[in-house]
């Protein structure tokens, strides 16, 4: 077996910065591209195995990412689901807009089956870290930087992995959560939000990720959160039309006698 030592960027016409962003996993390999000018560059035939092998890394590597298993974690849609599509849109205006949403309204209203179908959405193209805040187990500092931790680490992000795995001191865990984040696109939601009231630590810890990385945040909170820059959209009960198709769904009756 002849082995060859080549370097990419003397045998391809292509820059060096496109293959640092290639290797990088910045930017997706073109099949076209690997074909007329990698296989080639390769020594190989478009006919071998190597070469076929190549071309099909290739295609895999552009389809649509799969939504990460942390969407396991999103509360799924209630059995009885009324659909509120104009509200999802309005959240999901306001998140790209302005990057930090607070969904607000009474209990009961929809606003954690609203923000979990926004998540679901979004989970397309970004990390989604959700986290249903709950006293004395989630709503700690140390809770929330391990989480967000995980999941950068699940997605192939090494830079948190000290976090996870030395007693660091917390503002060296807050500079490395923050380098990770800065690395994607990334949406954090915290379901339960009024609760933050009651814990300053960690709505201090999520003023200091807001301030420092480009991450969105989608709050559901019964009441008013004092959080800067921050949208607040307003979730009320459903219109007569849609309470009339729930209560068809949930009580077996016809549309019109519900």
């Amino acid at each position: 077996t002849e082995i060859y030592t080549l370097s990419l960027h003397d045998a391809l016409p292509i820059c060096e910065a496109q293959i640092s962003r290639l290797e990088q996993r910045r930017r997706p390999p073109d099949p076209v591209a690997v074909a007329a000018l990698f296989v080639p560059a390769l020594r190989l035939s478009r006919e071998s195995v190597a070469g076929r092998r190549l071309v099909e890394l290739a295609k895999h590597a552009r389809k649509p990412a799969v939504p990460s298993v942390e969407l396991t974690d999103v509360p799924p849609p209630p059995s009885h689901l009324v659909p509120r599509d104009d509200v999802v849109a309005a959240v999901t205006g306001l998140l790209a807009a302005e990057r930090r949403v607070v969904l607000g309204g009474l209990p009961g209203v929809g606003k954690t089956t609203i923000a979990a179908a926004t998540a679901r959405n979004r989970a397309a193209d970004r990390v989604v870290c959700w986290v249903t805040l709950t006293e004395g187990v989630t709503l700690t500092v140390p809770a929330l930087v391990r989480r967000l931790a995980l999941i950068l680490a699940r997605h192939g992000d090494t830079t948190v992995a000290p976090v996870l795995a030395y007693p660091l001191a917390l503002d060296e865990r807050l500079r490395l959560l923050a380098a990770g984040l800065a690395a994607r696109p990334t949406l954090l939601c915290l379901d339960n939000g009024h609760l933050l009231a009651s814990a300053p630590a960690v709505l201090a810890v999520v003023h200091h990720l807001l301030a420092t990385t480009a991450t969105e945040l989608l709050v559901t909170s019964r009441v008013h959160l004092s959080l800067p820059d921050t949208a607040v959209l307003r979730v009320s009960g459903l219109r007569p039309d849609s309470a009339r198709e729930l209560a068809a769904a949930l009580a077996g009756l016809p549309v019109a006698l519900a």
